[in-house]
């Protein structure tokens, strides 16, 4: 399949070294560790040679496909780094590897689309409206861009990269621990930095609370704080021209209310 779009080489054996050093982490603190783990590589949703507007985090994925053990051998995780490339670049020629959300929005809309995109992408349940995270990004994306469909508009996704802060979690569900999160901070704050560096996005929003984006936004050494004084937003500053700004997170929440407070953030 071809490569949509990715990171540079740098950016791969930092997240290869990061997948090693976490596994002898977990492995000399839990010799005796049959817990699995996966591995998330950033998902485009503009091919190479363009640039998106934004640049959004969570705070980890779990139950993602490319799975992995802690007793792999290197060449595993080597295979295992092209593997986590290959799942975020998994897309209909017609659509881009993160138009999957709008296509699972919801069941009506999939059974709406033609057949040969309900046949390439009918093997997950997943519908997305539940979700709180992708309901805040497709409402900041469509009211700042101001398509000409507003909120119904398709093209959204062409405007960002999905990424998350730790790249590694559990396979079978739940965030990483606090041990976890320990195990790759060093190499996660790595990976957050070559992001930042390369994908120069206008606004990276954190959709993770403060307390997840704090080290991340702590290894930024030039990172500048600015005035906030809505609810909702717990941090907002200015990268190298990137506007940054972290939310609070919770699990169900009023996404209109966070969306139009994000969006009066980048704002000022």
């Amino acid at each position: 399949m071809e490569t949509y779009n990715k990171l540079s080489e740098k950016y791969d054996k930092c997240l290869f070294d990061n997948v090693q050093k976490f596994s002898e982490n977990v492995l000399n603190y839990y010799p005796d560790n049959t817990k699995d783990y996966c591995l998330f590589y950033p998902q485009f949703g503009y091919k190479e040679q363009r640039k998106g507007t934004f640049l959004f985090y969570g705070q980890a994925v779990n139950g993602w496909p490319a799975a992995f053990s802690v007793n792999n051998s290197t060449n595993e995780f080597k295979k295992l780094i092209d593997h986590s490339l290959f799942y975020s670049n998994h897309h209909h020629s017609k659509h881009s590897p993160l138009d999957w959300v709008k296509i699972r929005w919801c069941k009506s809309y999939f059974n709406s689309c033609e057949k040969e995109i309900q046949d390439y992408y009918k093997h997950s349940t997943y519908y997305a409206y539940r979700s709180f995270f992708w309901n805040v990004v497709y409402k900041v994306i469509c009211d700042h861009c101001k398509f000409e469909n507003g909120r119904k508009s398709i093209e959204w996704t062409s405007k960002m990269v999905w990424s998350n802060l730790y790249k590694i979690a559990p396979s079978e569900g739940a965030n990483p621990d606090g041990t976890e999160q320990a195990f790759q901070q060093k190499g996660a704050l790595e990976l957050f930095q070559i992001e930042l560096e390369e994908l120069k996005p206008d606004y990276c929003i954190f959709l993770t609370n403060y307390h997840w984006a704090k080290p991340f936004l702590n290894s930024l050494l030039s990172l500048k704080s600015l005035p906030n004084t809505n609810e909702n937003i717990e941090y907002c500053g200015i990268y190298n021209d990137i506007k940054m700004v972290v939310a609070k997170r919770p699990r169900y929440g009023n996404s209109d209310k966070y969306a139009k407070e994000i969006l009066s953030t980048i704002s000022l």
